[in-house]
This record gives C-alpha cells, sequence and structure tokens, in this order.
C-alpha cells in the first residue's frame, strides 16, 4: 500500500511540476529549473531520503530546511498565478533558502561527513561470531507476523544463516551474539528469543516482531 501512494503522490508531484514549468517562461522558468535541479541532486546524495535512516540531527534539519525553501518557491508561483503582489520575493526566497541549505549540505558531503548509518552503532560496531551447525539449529524455522503479510524462513548454509521473506530472494546474516544477527546492506538487525519462539526484526527504525510457526 505505501509503494502505491509513493508512486501516486510522485506522479501527482511530477505532472504538477511540468504543468506549472509549461506556464512560466523567462527568468521564472530558469529559476524553476535551477530549483528543480537542487531537487534531483539531493534525491540522487540523500538529503532527501525516500525512507527512514538514522542520518545526525544536523542533516535532517538540512533536509527540512531545504524541503521549506521549497515550499516557499513554489508559493511564489502560485501567488504570481493568482496575480497577487509579492510573488518575486516570495520565488527568491525560496530559492536562496533551499540553495544555502544545498550548498552547505554538499560541503558536508564532498567532505565525507555525511555518512548514512543503516544500522545503529550498537549492532554496526559489533564483532561477528562464528556459530556451529548445531547453534544454528536453534533460530532454523518459519516465522509470521501478524501486523504484516510477510513471513520470513531461516535456514543453514554450512555455518551461516539465510534468511528469505515472502516473494523475495533469500540473503546471509551475520551473527554478533546474544541471538542477534545482522544484514547491514538492508539496515536489517533480527533479535531472537528461542525459549519464546519469537523474533524482533528492526529495519530503519520500525521494529516487527515475529512468531515461530514451525
Amino acid at each position: 500500500m505505501k509503494k502505491i501512494l509513493t508512486i501516486l503522490f510522485t506522479s501527482s508531484f511530477i505532472c504538477l511540476a511540468l504543468g506549472m514549468l509549461l506556464r512560466i517562461g523567462g527568468w521564472e522558468r530558469a529559476m524553476y529549473i535551477v530549483f528543480a535541479a537542487h531537487f534531483l541532486l539531493m534525491i540522487a546524495t540523500g538529503l532527501i531520503p525516500f525512507m527512514p535512516d538514522y542520518r545526525p540531527k544536523e542533516i535532517k534539519m538540512l533536509s527540512t530546511i531545504f524541503c521549506g525553501g521549497g515550499v516557499l518557491f513554489f508559493a511564489g508561483l502560485l501567488l504570481k498565478d493568482l496575480r497577487l503582489s509579492g510573488n518575486v520575493y516570495v520565488l527568491v526566497a525560496g530559492l536562496v533558502v533551499a540553495t544555502l541549505a544545498m550548498g552547505v549540505y554538499l560541503l558536508l558531503f564532498l567532505t565525507g561527513r555525511v555518512q548514512k548509518k543503516r544500522i545503529d552503532d550498537k549492532y554496526a560496531q559489533a564483532p561477528v561470531v562464528g556459530l556451529s551447525a548445531a547453534e544454528l539449529e536453534t533460530y532454523i524455522g518459519n516465522y509470521t507476523n501478524k501486523q504484516v503479510p510477510l513471513d520470513i524462513s531461516f535456514k543453514a548454509d554450512g555455518n551461516a544463516l539465510n534468511a528469505q521473506a515472502t516473494s523475495q530472494q533469500p540473503f546471509a546474516l551475520e551473527a554478533i551474539g546474544n541471538h542477534t544477527f545482522r544484514f547491514t546492506k538492508a539496515g536489517i538487525v533480527i533479535i531472537f528469543d528461542p525459549s519464546a519462539k519469537k523474533l524482533l526484526l528492526k529495519q530503519h527504525g520500525r521494529e516487527f516482531p515475529f512468531v515461530k510457526v514451525n
């Protein structure tokens, strides 16, 4: 459902943006193209993410400022369309705010100070622990979640534990101790509770409990 809403929102935004672009001309169109380039650049470098992450607070603040500049810019276009005074000042203010936020962010990005942490440091920095085939038997099985239509199966592959969610490709987990595994690429941390036959899946700041079914 979220994917469908995201697609609809993005499509609507693109149609609105193209419509406004066709209705304006001259220097205003140039400003519009500059802001659109800013927006695409911010998506490419991660200032505007499509999912929650563990970015530092200052980066999230810059993202908010940039989006605020975008709101001012489009408000200026709307004022112009309604033939109201002050539209030029609002347009320029929006572009200046967005450009300043972008400039500061790019400076941090190019100097290597921006690092997306897919997993919290507590799990990301934990060393990998080797497990025997007998120890992996504790985690093998199928788990389900009542909140979302998703099942996850766990299978041993030598001395590694593989996980496979519904309609997805299997992926290898890294054991980091205390019944905890991680899959850094997707920002996943899985904490098993063998005695209760449950697990907790953490991803991008959200938690999903699963129950073992077999």
